[in-house]
């Protein structure tokens, strides 16, 4: 028996726009009942951010953190990018653990 796939929405939304989205009734609601997930865009180490995050933790939507560097860092994680993106995990780890992400 095959496993069904799984819907995976992704997103690159700044702060402000991300939280309004989520914000929106009916929204968290619609990714359970879809059994979707969502590839997040970590721009930021902010609260904000990491409230949405818990928020679809909590809701049980499967949630997966798609690094970044800041766009003055080459935005994209590559081999010419090492140092940076060493940095940049130590510090999304960090975030995570401070604001009980998961």
């Amino acid at each position: 028996m095959t496993k069904p796939a799984q819907l995976t929405f992704f997103t690159e939304l700044e702060k402000e726009p991300l939280s309004a989205l989520f914000s929106k009734p009916g929204v968290v609601n619609q990714l359970v009942a879809l059994k979707a997930g969502v590839g997040m865009g970590i721009l930021d180490f902010s609260d904000e951010r990491a409230s949405v995050a818990r928020r679809l933790n909590e809701s049980g939507v499967p949630i997966v953190a798609w690094q970044l560097l800041p766009k003055d860092q080459g935005y994209w994680y590559h081999l010419n990018s090492a140092d940076y993106a060493v940095a940049r995990y130590r510090q999304f780890r960090n975030w995570s653990i401070e604001q009980n992400l998961r």
